[in-house]
């Protein structure tokens, strides 16, 4: 239960230390000139770079993402409807680069948060640890899950409960493992895996209002421009 005034402490200076205007990022689709954009996001067209919005009468517009502006653009960058704007009849560059900062990102921040986590619960800092805990309760974990979707697929009466079950014996599994590398029981390896995963998303959303607060005093546009909408495609390189 140590770590439990932590994470609240983390979440408590999310809520009050930033400004009232980055809490309420991401209430409502802005031009690049502040204006608002009325309506939610319909869909996204991947070739022309253009988003789509529908208001309640149905009334559709469309928006090049140039004309978006940096908050929509990173809002857009993490909706749903992007990730399904790619080109069903291929594999496109994008996509790989789009994959690739989707995974690659979570994957930093829960082992950052893993490691944090571990060092507030069990008072140690070892990062080989951190790695192979992590890493191997990932491996592990994805191993065991893969297994019960199988098997679920091949008895859909029973695929709940035996994802259900899946689900448990894999959790119980993971804290073994933890526990094992860190020396502990096997339930202070259970809190760990939990309270690590609440570390990662308070990590994940600091940086992001964090680095949307620099670019009040700081010019990083360009450089996310060129690094991260451009490679992804929500940007033309022309």
């Amino acid at each position: 239960m140590r770590s439990i005034p932590a994470l609240i402490l983390t979440a408590v200076t999310v809520a009050l230390l930033l400004p009232p205007a980055a809490r309420a990022a991401g209430s409502g689709w802005e031009r690049a000139d502040d204006t608002a954009i009325e309506g939610d996001l319909v869909r996204f067209d991947f070739e022309a770079k253009k988003a789509v919005f529908g208001d309640e009468e149905g009334r559709l517009e469309e928006i090049p993402t140039e004309e978006l502006s940096a908050d929509s653009r990173w809002r857009l960058l993490m909706s749903p409807v992007f990730a399904r704007s790619f080109p069903s009849d291929r594999w496109t560059p994008e996509q790989t680069r789009y994959l690739t900062y989707a995974i690659a990102g979570p994957v930093i921040f829960l082992l950052i948060s893993f490691w944090i986590c571990a060092a507030i619960l069990f008072k140690t800092a070892n990062p080989i640890r951190a790695v192979a805990g992590w890493v191997g309760s990932a491996l592990l974990g994805g191993f065991l899950m893969g297994f019960y979707l199988v098997l679920s697929g091949r008895s859909p009466g029973s695929a709940t409960g035996i994802l259900i079950g899946g689900s448990l014996v894999s959790l119980v599994l993971l804290s073994l493992y933890v526990s094992a590398i860190y020396q502990v029981t096997t339930v202070e390896g259970f809190k760990l895996l939990v309270f690590h995963l609440f570390g990662a998303f308070f990590f994940l959303a600091l940086t992001l209002l964090t680095i949307r607060q620099l670019t009040h005093s700081f010019d990083l546009e360009p450089i996310v421009r060129e690094h991260v909408m451009i490679p992804v495609g929500i940007i033309s390189d022309n």
